[in-house]
Parts: C-alpha cells; sequence; structure tokens
C-alpha cells in the first residue's frame, strides 16, 4: 500500500493577462529591431515618448493604451506589407509604416494617441498608418472605429494630409 502524501499539489500556472498599470517612458537612447516591431504595446497603460531613435521594418505600434509622441525619431526600413490583423490580438504585423494605429476591441480598452512632434520616416510604407482591426479578413465584425485627427505635429518622410485620411496636416 501506498503512504498518503501530505504535500499540496502545484497550482496551476496564471493565465497570462495584459498589464493594466503600465507606464513607458522613452527620452533618449536608441532601440533597434532588425526583423520586425521595435516597440509593440497591446498593454492598457500610458507610453510617452519624447526622444531617441526608433528603428524596425515598423518602428512603433500600438495596439491599446494611451501614448503620446512629443520628440524623437521613428525609422521603418521593412517591405511595405498590407495590413493583416493577427486575429487573436496578441500581435502585430510589421508593415512597413514607421508608426503603425491599430483600433481593435479587446479587454485592454481603446487605443488613444497624440503625435504632437517627431521625425517619422518610412522607406517603402506611411509614415504614419492607422488601421482598424476590421480591415484584416479575421476580425471583420470588430466595430472599434479607425482612429482619426490625432497628430498636430512633426516632420514626415512623405505628406501625410489627404481629405479624409487620418492626419490633421501636411508637413509641419
Amino acid at each position: 500500500t501506498e503512504e498518503p502524501t501530505t504535500e499540496a499539489p502545484t497550482p496551476p500556472a496564471p493565465e497570462p493577462k495584459h498589464n493594466t498599470n503600465a507606464t513607458i517612458n522613452i527620452s533618449g537612447g536608441s532601440l533597434t529591431s532588425e526583423c520586425d516591431s521595435a516597440i509593440f504595446l497591446p498593454e492598457k497603460g500610458t507610453m510617452m515618448i519624447s526622444g531617441g531613435t526608433i528603428t524596425g521594418h515598423t518602428a512603433v505600434y500600438i495596439q491599446s493604451g494611451l501614448t503620446t509622441i512629443t520628440g524623437g525619431t521613428f525609422i521603418a526600413n521593412g517591405e511595405a506589407v498590407e495590413f493583416a490583423d493577427t486575429g487573436d490580438y496578441s500581435g502585430c504585423t510589421a508593415t512597413g509604416d514607421a508608426i503603425v494605429v491599430e483600433a481593435c476591441e479587446n479587454e485592454t480598452g481603446l487605443t488613444q494617441v497624440a503625435i504632437k512632434g517627431g521625425t517619422f520616416i518610412s522607406q517603402y510604407g506611411k509614415p504614419i498608418a492607422s488601421y482598424q482591426a476590421s480591415d484584416g479578413p479575421a476580425w471583420a465584425d470588430d466595430t472599434a472605429q479607425r482612429i482619426t485627427g490625432f497628430v498636430s505635429g512633426g516632420w514626415f518622410s512623405t505628406k501625410v494630409a489627404n481629405a479624409g485620411d487620418v492626419y490633421t496636416q501636411d508637413i509641419i
């Protein structure tokens, strides 16, 4: 016969959750990704960028939270590819755009963005792009609306203001 054990079973690992109170401040230095987005923000939190150089196939991909950009240099060097939502709200597609803002409905809340300054360069895509999850085939029923009117300053590698587009001004 087996002796009874007094050890408690190991509890299961907790389900991963998005951090709901992250604060990210970037004021200098450089961050480079050789093969993807340099920064991906799917979190409900705050990101403030006032300086530094961020380079990647997409420099910054914002999917949730509050982001304010007042300075810095953002360089996208990846091939321009069509936006394709990942279908699980846990990833991003490097589009070749310097800044990507994706509106989607997920447990982390809506995306809020203010771009007040900085230098935005894309070698093959757009300096700033705004998409909504329903632009991709995985979430055609997502009702989050494309985010518009969030740019009030900066320098852009190409003209970003078109009638009905997401930007508020030409090169500033």
